[in-house]
């Protein structure tokens, strides 16, 4: 295959961010509000926000993110490994007083053997290493950085944190106010990634309904292009979960989610395309399934949606 070409709508991408974080900034909708957010809704409750002992936890919970897992799951089982082992979350207890069998142990006790092996030598290699490099101080790793790029590139030192889950941590930290807004790009997943593509804010050359890309190729070149966007325009921290968010919520409702060739609609009322400010753009559409596919992703035409919007007489089927 080709190598593939991306680009940069600037103009599209600023109105879909701008749109976006309007409205979340505005919102009183349950799935689109900060409470919404696994990392706000699911902090122990003895944890004070902005201590050592949070900005450890959401060290830790990094990690966690390569469970096979939804966000709210993980962040909800790690509470209850929270409550039987608070030094599970402290770099030098686990360093120096939990043994690597035990780590493997409870991690497997509450979510099962997926990736085990590899969480289980992160956890025990990322602690120590955080205290031989950091003093213990998940803060120290971002002493001297006035970067997005340059702190992804010092986390991502730590074993099994790719771009993805090193901007995961700043966005955290940059959340509880621990460190300035770097303004950089969103951590990019499978929702976010597919809301760009899908109201194409990039465009993938080599992409189409005939041939297909690896989702991992296209972010490693979409990166680039958001970040000096992103430090240009100087979004507030809300456009990070705004397009997770979103993407969750909005874009996985529509209505041949996860059968886009079986051409038979929903029969809830969850579509929420409708009423989507940036659906004007929308106008391709890709499943979980394919993200994640050797394959690549499988594009599929989004313009025969009205047929399942609406029946005969024009009257809302959802």
């Amino acid at each position: 295959m080709a190598d593939i070409i991306v680009t940069l709508s600037e103009a599209r991408t600023l109105d879909v961010f701008q749109t976006l974080i309007g409205l979340f900034e505005k919102s009183n909708i349950s799935w689109f509000c900060k409470e919404a957010l696994p990392q706000i809704n699911f902090r122990p409750k003895s944890i004070e926000k902005n201590s050592y002992e949070h900005r450890c936890w959401l060290f830790f919970m990094a990690m966690l993110t390569v469970a096979n897992n939804s966000s709210d799951d993980i962040f909800y089982r790690s509470l209850k490994m929270y409550e039987r082992n608070k030094g599970l979350f402290l770099p030098k207890i686990v360093a120096r007083h939990i043994n690597i069998d035990n780590v493997r142990a409870f991690l497997e006790q509450v979510f099962g053997r997926y990736n085990l092996e590899m969480l289980t030598r992160a956890w025990k290699d990322n602690a120590t290493m955080l205290g031989r490099d950091y003093q213990w101080e998940p803060l120290m790793i971002f002493k001297g950085v006035d970067k997005h790029k340059e702190a992804r590139e010092r986390i991502r030192q730590f074993s099994n944190f790719g771009d993805k889950i090193a901007s995961l941590l700043i966005e955290w930290f940059e959340e509880i106010e621990t460190i300035p807004r770097f303004y950089g790009p969103p951590p990019i997943d499978f929702h976010v990634l597919r809301l760009l593509i899908i109201t194409e804010c990039i465009l993938v050359k080599g992409l189409d309904y005939n041939t297909r890309v690896r989702a991992d190729k296209i972010i490693r070149r979409v990166i680039p292009l958001l970040e000096p966007f992103c430090y240009e325009h100087q979004f507030p921290t809300a456009l990070d979960p705004v397009m997770w968010l979103w993407g969750r919520n909005v874009c996985s409702k529509w209505p041949l989610d996860g059968r886009p060739h079986s051409r038979q609609p929903r029969t809830s009322k969850s579509s929420r395309c409708h009423w989507c400010p940036v659906e004007k753009y929308c106008k391709h559409y890709f499943s979980y399934g394919s993200y994640r596919s050797k394959e690549g992703i499988s594009l599929e035409p989004r313009q025969d949606l009205q047929l399942y919007l609406f029946d005969k007489q024009g009257r809302p089927i959802f």
